[in-house]
């Protein structure tokens, strides 16, 4: 990642970086995808309902090779620092609209603390058709609190905060392609209307190595997230294995979702 590029992650909050994987490993992470939520539907076809699956790569001996991987470990230790740990993963074919929310806001927002998911869709995603969404720089405070209202909607589509619909807030489109990665800081406010059903997506996120007592503890407030996957404490690879051993450290109890 170009300097230029981390400043423009740090000032908005997200980065997208274009057809980091080629075709033929996108169509490979593609059937490894497919195979692991058929597998998580227990054989059943795809009806077009919501699924959604998390843990996941942590249970997928395949694919978990993409927390080490170049294009997605580099900008992530860059934006991150070094000794940044392992949050979570979850995989997802959506259905409908996702109303304007942050992923981590409050006690985050107040620390300071960062934290990344980076996201690979498997399919075209266009502002109207279902693309992520995101309102530049409203990672921060004070305009994070600005955009809390937001939050209230609760799922409820009709609701209108500021006087116009979720899909008329003022936004940048993140349209993308199978290929492109996109990096977005978890306190930034997103949404995505207008998709078609069964449209796929999954993520991998990722917090800055945990140094004050105060972000420790944030951690500890989770039940699941920052929860070492025995997978990676046995995992060969030094990259994997370094994303679970500040947590190890710090005492964090080792999960095994298989």
């Amino acid at each position: 990642m170009l300097p230029e590029q981390q400043a423009y992650f740090e000032t908005f909050g997200f980065i997208l970086l274009r057809q980091q994987f080629s075709t033929e490993e996108m169509n490979l992470i593609s059937i490894e995808f497919d195979d692991a939520m058929l597998k998580d539907r227990q054989g059943r076809p795809y009806a077009g309902e919501r699924q959604h699956l998390e843990p996941f790569l942590e249970k997928e001996t395949s694919l978990d090779r993409l927390v080490e991987d170049d294009r997605i470990y580099g900008p992530v230790e860059q934006l991150l620092g070094p000794g940044f740990v392992w949050d979570g993963s979850d995989a997802n074919r959506y259905v409908g609209d996702t109303q304007w929310h942050a992923d981590k806001g409050g006690d985050a927002v107040k620390l300071g603390y960062d934290q990344i998911k980076v996201i690979l869709y498997l399919d075209t995603v266009k502002k109207d058709s279902g693309c992520l969404r995101v309102i530049p720089g409203s990672q921060r405070a004070p305009y994070h609190h600005f955009m809390e209202p937001l939050a209230d909607r609760n799922g409820n589509s009709d609701m209108s905060t500021f006087g116009v619909s979720g899909s008329e807030i003022p936004c940048y489109a993140i349209e993308s392609e199978p290929g492109d990665v996109i990096f977005f800081h978890q306190s930034t406010f997103h949404s995505s209307f207008g998709g078609s059903a069964g449209r796929r997506m999954f993520t991998l996120v990722f917090g800055a190595y945990p140094t004050l007592d105060e972000e420790v503890e944030y951690l500890r407030g989770f039940k699941q997230a920052y929860r070492p996957p025995l997978r990676f404490v046995n995992s060969s690879s030094p990259r994997i294995k370094g994303t679970v051993s500040r947590l190890l450290e710090l005492g964090f109890e080792i999960i095994d979702p298989q």
